[in-house]
């Protein structure tokens, strides 16, 4: 009979229906509930009454009450008959119910997989349930969220007679899904048991547990989320759903069940229904309710074993649990339901349409159409209501997808995976004071109460930080205890997001990139400048997203091209602070991959030196007339590209064109310079080693510069320029200059006194310069047989026990080094290995070109090349170098005032090995012992070399 003859006759009759049923409105929403009530008049009375939602326990009473008598296996055909047709008659109820707004769509779940429960009750009170038989409902039935065809998944426990119980199991499954004239009362599913369906279809309590605990997988534990006892023996089922949690939600999920979940995922994504319907499948394609269902059961997995109120089946519960939790956003939460709703609303109009299982949304605009309508829609002077449907339902889908990736897909999550249960209590606030205050005294730091503090600001930050700062904060604290200063690093992290929580940099970090946070802190804990750079320019936190830029060593091209822009613009205040931003962004850069990566020193200082280079180029190219040519030379450290953080730039600059234009350029260049450095001097310029120091010309000509040498050069200034380097400006100017003074500073004849100067200088400088007091109190045992000193003014006068200079200072000869000294210019500092380098250069560099190279290693390999030191010596020296400047680079990243001496108290020197990142050094004593190591190596290779 036809949808609209049944519609008409159930209206027919009952006069009250008229009031209140519009079969106008009815017909095309659901054309099978019409055939049904044409080919069975007598349901009509199923829709009286549309105000009323039964329990499950009604159901099976009504049922029941003319059920036909029970007996063999045989009579169940008759009992699944009339099951059929209570079902249906009930799905008419709840189909009007929904269609005439008496109920909404989380009720309508709720009441089909009310209607489930209470024929599944039914069937089992008909057995008689010999076998003490449980029912627990999964997927839909157990979430109270089924469709109006869906399959009915359960699973069967039983605390009885086996035999039994798996025949009763067996009845249920075929009275309630098996064929009928009306057909099958439901699609009965129970392949969500243990092994599947070649395991057995019911089991007593214990065989579930042996089951879950050898043989589980992450996909079984995803949908015993679903689980809830719905028929039958209450206390093996309860039971069951008890002894499951341990399975669902163990004491770590880790990062292996989340990839296989998120990997389930996309082959949902790539199924044939996908495939086939594209994005009208409204239930498995992106944007759809799996989307939705998937990333919530997710957040129960990952939370749920610390947080019990997320142990529900259903989604919408959940998804009001993670809100009220604050592990989702209410913002989030509340978009997530609507979408949900509305996508199971257009999935219940597609199947009461269709009459059949679908979540397919039909290609043809007439079909479409009366979804439309069925889903409220309706045509207005802006458009059709099709054409609202459509946009309805793309928007949802893309809050959906949007959702998805947000949360589903959110890197947090990876952490949390991996949490200790300690550590995922402390993420959702589950530990007590007590246990916080001892949770972080074991993680190193110093005054635990205070980190207290310091966290509980970071908890009461509102907004969108607010969720991810204490689901982080076992992550960040994890990652500051191996800083040298956690207590400054919170508090440091706590600054910045008072100061810049609101940036969308930082807000991006904390809550979706935990290796960028957890680089954040890692730099806050071991380095005090780092908080102040990023207050005050947030936006430098996108270093942080791209830890291949960080961990890149850049190279002067690379500046070059950072630089070329630049060029073009006017010499204004805004070009001189983007300049400014660009060094102090290259320079954190930097200096991030020093504290996080443990990159090695003798880049560090090569890239400083080349970000120098590009830096002062662009000046120059800024400052410079075009009647003007200007070429920088670089010397001491900038020249040998060994610059450390707190470096400034020796130089000398060598013009050629107008005098006066080349004077004014080089005072706008110094202006420039002064403009873009930072508040310590760091990369300011220094002409001090120019021909006649500070009383000679700012600048002079090539010519100028090398006649002057020629006539009044000193031995020091001539060792000075044995770094010298072309950096920026005109550089083949700057080159020409070096090549004409190259005979002088290497000479093929070097005369004798020229060697007694630079070693006489070398023991004055130790004298006034290589300590804190000219006395050494710490004894670091004896590191060379020869008096160290005394061999430093005469070659063959015999040692002697202090040697007195022309200032008055009196060198006293000792036999340790230890913390007090100068780690440059003390005996065995950077210096001895430098000023061998420097002085080998001048006595040989005219026969050995490779020792010309301004480079301290350099040199050094060069000297060993050429047997001027033996293989053991060139490692001491080259690995004593490199330790100490390290230690150097590390004491400026720390802020220690003096980076020219080891510190002396524990807490600073346990500070500097974390910053150091020495695997072998548990300490500050190591680190000590390991520097006077280090010094006594130097000495002795400076002892054997120097005076050779």
């Amino acid at each position: 009979m036809g949808t609209w003859v049944g519609w008409e006759r159930a209206i027919e009759h009952d006069p009250w229906l008229v009031d209140h049923v519009n079969a106008n409105a009815l017909a095309p929403a659901s054309p099978a509930i019409g055939r049904w009530i044409g080919d069975h008049p007598d349901w009509v009375h199923a829709i009286i009454d549309p105000d009323h939602a039964y329990t499950p326990d009604e159901i099976a009473t009504k049922a029941l009450q003319d059920a036909p008598a029970p007996g063999e296996p045989a009579d169940d055909a008759h009992m699944a008959v009339h099951l059929a047709a209570i079902q249906r008659q009930y799905l008419i109820q709840i189909a009007v119910r929904d269609l005439i707004g008496h109920a909404a769509m989380p009720a309508v779940g709720h009441q089909l997989a009310d209607l489930a429960q209470g024929l599944i009750q039914a069937t089992l009170t008909w057995l008689d349930n010999p076998g003490g038989l449980a029912v627990i409902g999964m997927g839909k039935l157990g979430g109270r969220e089924l469709n109006y065809i869906s399959d009915v998944d359960v699973v069967f426990v039983h605390d009885g007679n086996a035999q039994a119980a798996d025949l009763t199991a067996k009845r249920v499954l075929q009275i309630l899904g098996g064929h009928t004239p009306l057909g099958a009362v439901y699609e009965m599913d129970a392949g969500l048991r243990p092994e599947g369906r070649n395991g057995p279809l019911t089991r007593p309590l214990e065989s579930w547990q042996h089951y879950w605990k050898r043989w589980a997988k992450t996909w079984e534990a995803q949908a015993f989320l679903k689980a809830r006892h719905v028929a039958g023996n209450t206390e093996i089922g309860e039971a069951l759903i008890a002894a499951g949690v341990s399975m669902v939600w163990p004491a770590q999920l880790g990062t292996d069940r989340l990839s296989e979940i998120r990997q389930m995922k996309t082959q949902v994504e790539h199924s044939p229904p996908v495939q086939r319907d594209g994005d009208a499948q409204l239930k498995l394609a992106p944007g759809g309710l799996r989307d939705i269902e998937f990333t919530v059961q997710l957040l129960q997995l990952i939370h749920g074993t610390v947080t019990p109120s997320l142990r529900v089946p259903g989604t919408l519960e959940a998804l009001d649990a993670l809100a009220r939790e604050g592990l989702v956003s209410t913002e989030d939460a509340t978009k997530a339901m609507y979408s949900y709703q509305a996508l199971r609303t257009v999935e219940h109009r597609l199947q009461l349409y269709a009459g059949r299982r679908t979540h397919t949304v039909p290609m043809d605009d007439q079909t479409r159409g009366s979804i439309a309508y069925a889903c409220g829609f309706r045509s207005d002077m802006t458009a059709t209501a099709l054409t609202h449907f459509d946009q309805h339902l793309a928007r949802v889908r893309r809050e959906a997808r949007a959702m998805y990736h947000h949360l589903f897909l959110m890197p947090l999550l990876d952490v949390v995976a991996d949490y200790s249960l300690e550590d995922a209590l402390a993420a959702v606030g589950k530990l007590n004071s007590r246990a916080v205050v001892d949770r972080l005294h074991v993680l190193g730091f110093s005054n635990p109460k205070s980190a207290v503090k310091n966290l509980n600001a970071l908890f009461k930050i509102r907004g969108r930080l607010a969720r991810p700062l204490r689901l982080v904060a076992p992550l960040l604290l994890n990652a500051l205890a191996t800083t040298g200063d956690p207590d400054a690093g919170l508090g440091a992290l706590r600054t910045l997001i008072e100061t810049s929580g609101q940036h969308p940099v930082v807000q991006q970090i904390i809550t979706d990139n935990p290796p960028a946070a957890t680089m954040l802190v890692t730099a806050l804990g071991q380095s005090p400048r780092i908080g102040p750079h990023l207050q005050h320019q947030p936006e430098l936190l996108t270093l942080l997203e791209y830890p291949d830029q960080v961990a890149k060593v850049h190279t002067a091209n690379d500046f070059a091209k950072q630089t070329a822009h630049f060029k073009d613009r006017p010499l204004d205040a805004q070009l001189i602070n983007g300049i400014r931003r660009l060094f102090l962004r290259q320079r954190l850069r930097i200096m991030l991959r020093s504290l996080t990566n443990g990159a090695e020193v003798c880049d560090t200082n090569a890239e400083l030196s080349d970000l120098a280079d590009a830096l002062m180029d662009l000046a120059v190219a800024l400052v410079c007339p075009p009647n003007v040519r200007l070429g920088i030379i670089a010397l001491g450290r900038w020249g040998a590209r060994e610059l450390a953080f707190g470096s400034d730039l020796d130089a000398m600059i060598i013009y050629d064109g107008d005098a006066e234009a080349a004077a004014q350029a080089v005072e706008r260049l110094l202006r420039l310079n002064e403009g873009f450095i930072d508040q310590e001097g760091t990369f300011k310029l220094d002409l001090d080693l120019r021909p006649g120091g500070r009383s000679g010309a700012i600048t002079l000509t090539s010519h100028g510069t090398i006649q002057w040498l020629h006539e009044w050069a000193e031995p020091w200034q001539l060792q000075a320029l044995t770094l010298a380097r072309p950096a920026a400006g005109d550089l083949h100017l700057a080159q020409a200059t070096i090549d004409g003074w190259a005979d002088l500073v290497f000479p093929r004849d070097v005369p004798e006194q020229t060697v007694m100067a630079i070693r006489t200088m070398k023991a004055r400088v130790e004298a006034e310069r290589g300590q804190t007091g000219l006395q050494v109190d710490r004894r670091l045992g004896q590191f060379s047989q020869s008096h160290l000193f005394t061999r430093s003014v005469r070659l063959g006068v015999s040692p002697a026990p202090q040697q007195s200079f022309s200032n008055g200072a009196t060198l006293r000869h000792d036999t340790g080094l230890g913390s007090g000294l100068s780690l440059k210019t003390a005996p065995g500092g950077l210096s001895d290995v430098e000023w061998c380098t420097q002085l080998a250069a001048i006595r040989y560099g005219a026969s050995n070109p490779e020792l010309r190279v301004p480079s301290t290693l350099g040199r050094l390999v060069a000297m060993r090349d050429a047997s001027i030191m033996q293989d053991v010596d060139y490692v001491f020296a080259r690995d004593g170098w490199i330790w100490l400047s390290r230690i150097r680079n590390a004491l400026w990243l720390m802020q220690v005032s003096d980076t020219n001496t080891l510190p002396r108290t524990p807490a600073t020197l346990a500070h500097l090995a974390a910053v150091l990142q020495e695997h072998d050094v548990q300490g500050g004593q190591a680190v000590t012992e390991r520097t006077d190591r280090a010094r006594r190596r130097i000495r002795k290779v400076f002892d054997t070399v120097f005076w050779s």
